[in-house]
This record gives structure tokens, C-alpha cells and sequence, in this order.
């Protein structure tokens, strides 16, 4: 299908956490996208760069559409974070292929670092509002540097504890000062090796989301256990 830009507005903007900008958008010719998907992502009065940010809504919040950008050099990251504001205009257009899959048959695993969390969470959205009583459930890692940078943690934490899903939680640089209540809070880089270990199961399908060497190495370990490609969702945004 022709891809097709979209004009919207800012409606809000707020600081999630000491990196992280999220903005929520009213575009209200957008009728339709897929948890996961991403946006291309042009300011009207900006010339000269195409922003890629992840959506993190999902498709029943339209036509409320919301972004979650972390700061970077890079000019569409620092437009967001240093110069937009409420009410200007902007353009987006959909496009992704790593989706979530309508199988509720099969369980799902989430692997998240840092603003990966973005794609993960609206397809974790879906899942925990379409797969009924029926439905297998779902298991959730989210990595983040420190507790500054989890941003979402409260929104997980709600659906996991309605749906009885596990959720852990992984800071990678520095302890838990304050750790959160009912969920897992773990440390360190072997936390992943265990949590894939544990969730391998032939009848799962894993969305991996996050930095290129945690991607590749949650990737590596999935097909050490035996899981086979057919079953690991992931985009590569580079």
C-alpha cells in the first residue's frame, strides 16, 4: 500500500524520565495502524530530517497517537526534546513489519531495553486487552539502566498484576534504591540469559526490542535453546 504522510498536532509533551520526551499527538486522519509499528516523523516547520520513533499507544487510543523520543545528537530526537511544543504541526506516516501476532494460542515473551520498551509495550497492550480467557498469557522483561530511566514501569506493573503475567525488571548500571512492589527486581547483565532460559518453550513467540548488541545477543541465545527464527520478532532500526 502507498505510504501515506499524515498531519497531526502536538497535543501534550512531558519529561518521563531524564532522558526520555513523550509526546502525544492528535492526528485525526490516522485510522488504523499495527502494535509495534513505528512512525516516520516530520515537523512542519523543520525541513531537512525524518525523525523514526516508535509508537507507544495502541490503535484503540486513536485518534490520540503518542511517541516516546529519547534524547539524542540527532536533529529529529533534539527538535522534540529542545524545541517542539504543544500545538505544532506535524506529519507522520506508519510503517514496520514486527508486529504482534494475533495467535493467542501461543504464549508471549517481551525482551525490552531502554526506549525499546516503546513497541513492546503497545503490542503488550493489545495482548492483554484481545486474548480473553482462552488466551495463553504473557511473561515481560524490561531492562533500563537505573530507576531514573524506566519510564512505563507503572502501566506494566497494572496489566501484568491484572493478568497474573510475569513481569521482571532489570537495571543494568546501578542498584534499586527503591524497589517496586509485586514484580521482580532484579540486577546485572545475566538476568536476560536467565529470564530467555527460563521462558524457552517451542509454543512461545518472543518480540525482542532494544539496542543493537542486547538485541543480537537475546537473539544468539534464543536459537542456542532451540527456538527457532519463525518465532523471534524484532526490527532492526539501523
Amino acid at each position: 500500500s502507498m505510504m501515506v504522510f499524515h498531519v497531526g498536532r502536538i497535543a501534550s509533551k512531558r519529561l518521563v524520565s531524564p532522558s526520555v520526551t513523550v509526546l502525544d499527538l492528535h492526528v485525526p486522519s490516522l485510522d488504523f495502524f499495527l502494535p509495534g509499528q513505528w512512525v516516520d516523523f516530520v515537523s512542519q516547520e523543520k525541513t531537512g530530517w525524518v525523525g523514526g520513533f516508535s509508537l507507544v499507544s495502541s490503535p484503540s487510543d486513536l485518534p490520540t497517537v503518542t511517541l516516546a523520543v529519547k534524547a539524542s545528537s540527532k536533529a529529529p530526537a533534539q527538535w522534540v526534546t529542545l524545541e517542539s511544543k504543544v500545538g505544532d504541526a506535524v506529519e507522520i506516516q506508519v510503517g514496520g513489519n514486527c508486529v504482534l501476532e494475533k495467535d493467542f494460542e501461543k504464549s508471549a515473551v517481551f525482551c525490552g531495553a531502554g526506549i525499546g520498551i516503546s513497541p513492546l509495550l503497545s503490542m503488550y497492550r493489545q495482548h492483554v486487552r484481545e486474548r480473553g480467557l482462552e488466551g495463553k498469557g504473557a511473561s515481560f522483561l524490561y531492562i533500563a539502566a537505573n530507576e531514573d530511566e524506566l519510564v512505563f514501569v507503572k502501566k506494566l506493573i497494572e496489566m501484568a498484576s491484572l493478568k497474573g503475567d510475569q513481569l521482571v525488571v532489570s537495571l543494568t548500571q546501578d542498584g534499586w534504591q527503591k524497589p517496586l512492589s509485586g514484580i521482580q527486581c532484579l540486577t546485572g547483565r545475566k538476568v536476560m540469559h536467565t529470564f530467555l532460559k527460563d521462558s524457552t518453550s517451542h509454543d512461545a513467540i518472543y518480540y525482542i526490542c532494544g539496542p543493537r548488541s542486547m538485541m543480537d545477543e537475546a537473539i544468539g541465545l534464543l536459537r542456542e535453546n532451540g527456538i527457532s527464527s519463525s518465532n523471534i520478532r524484532y526490527e532492526k532500526w539501523w
